[in-house]
């Protein structure tokens, strides 16, 4: 199938994407599928997140842009479910897929403690907002630039007398990362974004 083209309520064009999956849309009145365009798909495509677009087999995209989810609401609600129940669950499996949402934050690494033999990546309030985690959370810190990525899995911890939190860091910690005091750690975190 072709790019799918999206326009704005005003029909200028913001942007084209792959479509992944496509599913005939059943119409009640006529008890057909796809009435009135035989063109007229339902498709699950990618822009910046997860939407859902009635769009052509060309590529053209009509009507109003909805979540996944809503979408697979509506096919519950039309009483049509066993027309396509195995295209359903794959309906929502491509939603779950496709609606997550990697958050990138990037946090200097400082001495930490006596004599400089401890780390640590110090959090703001608004870090740990940014990605939906708490004190006492666990989080992934990653080395992407390497030929093997490295992954350490840290605990958020609070920092006492202070609003700000920070994840502690040892010797061992830094050497598997590569890293140094002053260099910048990488935090990725999946967010579901529904």
């Amino acid at each position: 199938m072709a790019k799918v083209t999206i326009y704005d309520d005003q029909n200028q064009v913001v942007g084209e994407v792959d479509p992944v999956y496509n599913l005939d849309i059943w119409d009640e009145e006529s008890q057909s599928f796809n009435a009135g365009n035989p063109e007229v798909h339902l498709g699950i495509t990618k822009l910046s997140c997860n939407y859902v677009l009635i769009m052509s087999e060309e590529g053209d995209a009509y009507g109003r842009v909805i979540t996944a989810l809503d979408a697979a609401e509506a096919i519950m609600d039309s009483g049509h479910l066993e027309l396509f129940e195995t295209d359903f669950s794959e309906l929502i499996e491509a939603a779950k897929n496709l609606s997550v949402e990697e958050i990138v934050l990037k946090k200097r690494i400082i001495s930490h403690g006596h004599y400089g033999k401890n780390w640590a990546i110090v959090l703001s309030k608004s870090d740990l907002n940014q990605m939906n985690l708490k004190i006492g959370d666990y989080i992934d810190i990653t080395r992407n630039d390497v030929q093997e990525p490295v992954i350490l899995t840290k605990r958020i911890t609070d920092v006492q007398g202070r609003t700000s939190s920070e994840i502690r860091l040892s010797k061992q910690d830094l050497e598997k990362l590569g890293l140094q005091a002053g260099d910048l750690a990488e935090f990725r975190i999946k967010q579901n974004i529904f």
